[in-house]
This record gives structure tokens, sequence and C-alpha cells, in this order.
């Protein structure tokens, strides 16, 4: 009866739900469905179904622990052969070889996971001073392009990539330039709902927009998302003198590109506007005129200068000279114009420097003091960057820096964040392992025992990445933080173990036979909170929305590492302390010459247990 009203109380519950909900509607159908579980779980621990449910469960795991379990223990440590040793190198053997695996790249590794945004980008910039019809022309196309190809996806699968979009002339993001000439369309999409993924739309997108006139017109295009961590590649060239730095960038930028996988190629020093560039003659000598003094006429002319301020009214007016407009709007007024020398002479300015037009930096950016240029990539496998950068390293750079030896080279982006992110976990991780093994220390009283704890932690570390591989993704940066997460939870079964085997010891059961009774009665409780560990992180796992990307990598280290470290622990963990066992007995043997050593007198636990014995005497 609990648990019918139970349910019912739930489902009525869910009915309540408001379809848009806020703190206060909820709170009633949320205490209710709190009610209703409480409803159920007394009724299932007061009738019949709770005893046979727990006695089918307990004759479930006695079964598999004493007809397989156990047979599988006492065969891996053998009954007359020693093959415990071969059993205490199979997790080393396994745990090699998913490092070989992945130094192949067979288990791929990225600095930072693809965490897709739920927008992307369709930028353009043309050259500096274009006027603004050229940008309204492009996102005109764009907005085109993207309708088009979104209903041919809807059409092939049913699937609606575009959820909205916005336009903006005057700035765009990732290319990074301001003004009439810089354009973007911002496009939010729902990946999460949808079967295609986003990168069908892009591609299709970058390949009509490439073919457009209005793409090849543009000076630099960009179509792609953006990448919270970081470009994937970023690299910052500095150099003593300018001419060696653009060099070395356009050498660089080139190379760059003939690497497969690598796109959207740019760097930060876009041309900036058109400028003319003034040499004097050495006739300006000989008329009495510096450099100055002509600059300083010719702005005069085509941008004024203050001449004098009258009161109209109540208002102070500003009276500005210069040249009528149909005289300073081209070059060739410029040309015609005449500079008046100290002796009052009007003397053209053409026979007084000479002419040369070229475009100036839009910006220029230092780091430390030095002059940077920025160049920055993306990957089409997101799982390659980690290869892509380590070839840009081994190969590129030493390339460039032959033709440019003064060139240097510094990692940015994810690369950068990635190193400082490394360097500070592993500090923090030695000093975690450090206290850990002290804690055990003090626990087992004894070096050698905190040594065989520490056994565990390779192999889970080991089905950790081997997860990862099973997945599908690569390892990360995120991954990491959930490896040192999964040492505690190893460490924590390890001792379990270990601290059964010693009571056994202590209580008089051979070693052998200790080990053997100390994994089926550990059987239970490790299976048991390892499974559920597992199977509480599985909905993480499988789930599909952006902000579970970020713990995905996490929860498999921890999911798939108990997994694997939990088998080694149970199957191999008694071969680990017979193996220990015989190597303090050889230890022994060569340091005393004693032969024929009995098992038991090597184990520390019964050192200090008859160290007590003798101090309480």
């Amino acid at each position: 009866i609990y648990m019918l009203v139970g349910f019912i109380v739930i489902f009525v519950a869910t009915r309540l739900i408001p379809s848009e909900p806020s703190f206060g509607l909820l709170l009633f159908p949320f205490c209710l469905i709190i009610l209703g579980a409480i409803l159920v779980f007394t009724g299932f621990a007061k009738s019949p179904m709770e005893n046979k449910v727990r006695a089918s469960a307990d004759r479930g795991i006695k079964y598999v622990r004493d007809k397989w379990f156990n047979k599988a223990v006492e065969m891996i440590i053998g009954t007359k052969r020693k093959w415990y040793r071969l059993g205490f190198a199979f997790p080393m053997i396994f745990t090699f070889t998913i490092i070989m695996l992945f130094a192949k790249g067979v288990i791929s590794f990225t600095f930072f996971p693809n965490i897709q945004p739920d927008f992307f980008t369709i930028e353009a910039a043309y050259k500096p001073g274009d006027n603004k019809e050229k940008s309204v022309q492009f996102i005109a196309k764009a907005t085109q392009i993207l309708f088009e190809e979104n209903q041919r996806i809807i059409e092939e699968s049913g699937d609606s990539l575009l959820t909205y979009y916005s336009s903006n002339i005057g700035f765009n993001m990732n290319i990074g330039q301001a003004g009439n000439h810089a354009s973007m369309l911002q496009v939010f999409f729902n990946g999460e709902d949808s079967k295609t993924p986003v990168d069908t739309l892009m591609n299709r997108i970058i390949a009509r927009i490439n073919a457009s006139d209005e793409g090849k017109l543009a000076q630099d295009t960009y179509v792609g998302g953006f990448n919270r961590f970081g470009k994937e590649i970023e690299l910052g060239l500095t150099a003593p003198n300018e001419a060696m730095l653009l060099g070395a960038k356009d050498l660089f930028k080139k190379e760059l590109a003939l690497i497969d996988g690598v796109i959207n190629i740019k760097d930060n020093m876009p041309p900036g506007k058109n400028e003319v560039y003034l040499d004097l003659k050495p006739e300006a000598e000989i008329y009495g005129l510096s450099e100055n003094e002509i600059l300083a006429q010719i702005r005069r002319g085509f941008f004024g200068q203050e001449a004098q301020r009258i009161i109209i009214g109540t208002d102070e007016v500003k009276i500005w000279v210069r040249y009528p407009k149909e005289e300073r709007s081209s070059l060739s007024d410029l040309e015609n114009m005449k500079i008046k020398t100290p002796a009052g002479l009007a003397i053209p300015l053409t026979e007084l420097c000479n002419f040369t037009q070229g475009r100036a930096p839009e910006n220029l950016r230092r780091r430390d003091g030095q002059r940077l240029i920025k160049v920055d990539a993306e990957t089409v496998d997101p799982d390659e960057v980690a290869n892509i950068n380590t070839t840009i390293v081994d190969s590129l750079i030493p390339k460039v820096k032959q033709a440019y030896p003064d060139v240097n080279f510094k990692q940015l982006g994810q690369a950068e964040r990635s190193q400082k992110t490394g360097d500070s976990m592993k500090y923090v991780g030695m000093i975690g392992v450090a206290i850990m093994f002290i804690i055990l220390m003090l626990h087992f009283n004894n070096l050698s025992s905190s040594f065989l704890i520490m056994l565990v932690i390779p192999a889970g570390i080991g089905g950790a990445i081997l997860g990862h591989g099973l997945v599908g993704i690569p390892v990360s940066i995120l991954s990491v933080f959930g490896m040192i997460a999964l040492i505690g939870v190893l460490v924590n079964d390890a001792i379990v173990f270990l601290d059964r085997y010693n009571d056994l010891l202590v209580e008089g059961y051979e070693t052998k036979q200790a080990a053997l009774e100390a994994a089926n009665s550990r059987f239970r409780p490790i299976i048991l909170t390892s499974l559920t560990t597992v199977a509480g992180l599985l909905p993480i796992i499988s789930e599909k929305s952006m902000q579970a990307q970020f713990l995905i990598p996490m929860a498999v280290s921890i999911a798939f590492g108990v997994l694997f470290g939990t088998i080694f622990i149970l199957f191999f963990y008694p071969s680990a302390i017979l193996f220990w066992n015989g190597s303090r007995r050889t230890a022994r043997r060569i340091w005393t010459g004693e032969k024929n050593i009995d098992p038991r007198k090597v184990e520390p636990v019964l050192k200090l247990a008859e160290k007590k014995h003798d101090f309480e005497n």
C-alpha cells in the first residue's frame, strides 16, 4: 500500500510541474516527489519483496565469488607452481601496452577537448579604407548561403541547425579587425537535439563563401566557432628588425599551410590604410625647408588650421582655413600643391619631395617589450592538435630559424595554457602523492606496505587512458584532473584489501591462504562500491549537452580507471602481495645468507605484532 500510494503521489507531482518553472512554483511538486519516494522506500523495506530481492542478490554474489572468482584467483596465484610472478607482471604489461598505444597515437591526446560552442561566425575583412558597401554585400551573400545550406540539411535529414543569427558591420571577432571594411555574421545553432554535426553546415558554407565573388575579393575570410581554451595552433614571432620579422612570418604561414589538416591560417598584423610617404630631395635644403615645415604646410592645406575665433551671440565659433574640397580629394592635388619658402617663394611639392605609397600596420603589439606577431590556425580534426603542434616545434620552426636565425618563437594559445596547467598540476600532484605516502606509512607503520599500495596506481591510470580510446575521445588536461581523483579511489580499495590480509596473518593464516581469503572477503565490498561508482558516472559519459562536455573526460577517467583498477585489485593484487613477500625473502637471503625463510617472518605486520606483544609483556 505504501509503495502504491508513493507511486501515485510521484505521478501526480510530475503533472503539477509548470511549463515555465520558477523556484516558487517548483517547490510544491518537488516536495511531493520527495514524499512519494519516501513512501516507496518505506513500503519496499517493510514488504516481503525486500527480503526476496536481498536474498537473491546475496546468492548471486556468493555464487560468482565462490564458483568463478575464487577459482580464477587460485589459478592466477598457482597451486603448485609460482604463477603469481606472471600474475604480478600482467598489470605491468598492460600498463606498458597502453603507454605504447598512447605514444603511437592510437589513443589520441589533445591539450583541451573540442567543446563546440552554441554559435559560430562567418567573417570577412576587405582592405582598410574600402567603403561600407562591400561589407554590406558580403553580409547579404553570407546570409543567403546560410539559409540555403540550412534548408538543404532540413531536406536531407530533417534537422534544422539554425536557431537565430545577427549581423555586424564594423567589427569581426576572430579576424580581429575593426572598420567599415570588416563584417561578421554570428550564427547560433541547436547542436544538442540535432543528429547532423554543425561541422557539416560550416564546411558547406566555407566552400560556397570561398567560391563566391564576395569571398574572393575579401582580403581575409573566416568561418568557425569560438574556442574558449584558446587557439589550437598559435605562435608568437619576435625579431630584432621588422624586415626579418615580416619575412619569417610569411615563410612560417607558407610552411604551415602545407601541413595536412590545418585551416584558417591568419596573423594579427593586417595591412592598414593607404599612406603617402615623402622623401625630401636635396633641393629642399637649398630653399631652407625642413621635413617638419613641409609636413606642417601639407597638414594646414588638407586638414586645415584654426585661423580665428569669433563670438556670434552666445556661441564661440572657430574659423578654419584649408583648401576647397575639390582641391584636396586626390593624390594629384597633393602633387600640384606648392610649398612656401622662408623667402616667400612658392615651390611645387614635386620639386621638393619624392612620393611613395604603402600601407602601414593597423596596430603594433608587443610582449615583454618586444615587437610580436601572432600566427594562429585551426585544425580539421581537433584530436590531432597535439601531433600538429609537435610537428611544428620539431620540423617547421627549425626550418624557419635556418632562414632567419635571429627570429624567436613562443607557443601561445592552447599550448601555453596547457603548459601552465601542466606545470601547476605537476607540483600539486607530487605534493598530493607525498602526503598520501606519508599517511600510508603512518597507517601501516612501514615503508614496504606503502609501496605495495602504490602499485595499483599505474594500472588504474592505464585503464583510464584505455577508456578514452573505447569511448572515442582524446585524453586531455581535463582527463588528468579525473586521474588525480582516481588515485584516491584506487588507494582506498588497496588499503581495504591489504588491511584484511594483515589481519588474517595475525590470526595465523599462511601467506597464500591469507591472500586468497582476503580476496574472497573483500570481493563483495570492492565490487559493489566500484560498480556503483561506474553506474553513477555513466549518465554523465552519455550526456550530449555542451555543459557536460567539460565533465565527460573526468568521468571517463574515473569510471574506466575504477573499472580496470578493481579488476586488477581483485584478481592480481594477491599475486602482487605474494611477489612482494618473495622479494622480501630474497633480499633477506642476500643480506643474511639465511636459507628456507618462512614467508610469515618477513611480513611487517607480524614483526610489529611481535614487538607489541613483547612490549606488553
